[in-house]
């Protein structure tokens, strides 16, 4: 009993001193009252990423699977959709642009990456950057099971691809530098045309910020990427906001 009365006198000193208390779970659940279908895939979405995109990306990058195996057992994601616009105008990008499309955030996928526990994750889905190129087209994934979304055959591993961090209802994603040649699957342009190439984001960060009952996101990408073909980097810079369009149990 002297143990708690301890503990709980030393919690209301550190409160009544301005110290910070850690945040407690509840504060990371954006999902807080909200409904969700249950459902194994986006069928109803099909705009968010087209299987021929996803096809076309396969054959001309040669992707394969070599990272660890998941377990047979599926996992249950609960997930926000968003329809967003991204602003790049004089932001120190190659071509102005002003693009729209979703970001997909889902309860954070198990891990054993060392580069630190998600709290969430994301899918930033922009036009098709391989399929029709236009400068502001980008697609993200936070986490390589996310790929199972799109297409089973490349999502069978929970390789984490950056750091993230949280202050209020923002949350940051950092690039991990070390094995972001392994997100094969992301890419965004920086010119429009057919010849224009995909760069893969190597370094940068993004926020998402989210608004009261997550009705709204917004944040901004600051990230650079290295070509997938031709040789060079490219930046990409952009604002964005976006509302809720709908919610999703995830199982797959």
């Amino acid at each position: 009993m002297n143990t708690y009365i301890f503990l709980i006198l030393s919690y209301f000193l550190l409160l009544v001193n301005g110290v910070a208390i850690p945040d407690g779970p509840h504060q990371e659940d954006i999902f807080h009252g909200l409904s969700f279908k249950e459902t194994s895939s986006l069928d109803d979405l099909k705009d968010i990423l087209p299987l021929e995109d996803i096809e076309t990306i396969r054959k001309q990058y040669n992707i394969t699977e070599n990272s660890p195996k998941l377990e047979k057992r599926a996992i249950t994601l609960n997930a926000l959709i968003y329809k967003i616009t991204i602003d790049g105008r004089n932001q120190g990008n190659w071509q102005n642009w002003v693009v729209s499309g979703n970001i997909i955030v889902t309860t954070a996928v198990p891990t054993t990456s060392n580069n630190g526990k998600n709290l969430l994750d994301f899918l930033i889905s922009v036009g098709s950057p391989t399929v029709n190129p236009v400068a502001g087209s980008i697609r993200y994934f936070t986490n390589r099971y996310l790929y199972t979304i799109v297409n089973g055959l490349f999502g069978q591993s929970r390789l984490d691809y950056v750091y993230q961090s949280r202050k209020g209802s923002t949350y940051t994603n950092t690039i991990d530098t070390r094995i972001a040649a392994a997100n094969q699957l992301s890419g965004f342009n920086a010119r429009s045309g057919i010849l224009a190439n995909v760069f893969l984001p190597d370094t940068g960060s993004w926020t998402a910020t989210f608004g009261t009952g997550s009705k709204t996101i917004a944040g901004v990408i600051r990230v650079d990427g290295r070509g997938f073909i031709e040789p060079g980097r490219a930046p990409y810079r952009g604002r964005y906001s976006g509302t809720l369009i709908a919610t999703r149990k995830l199982t797959f």
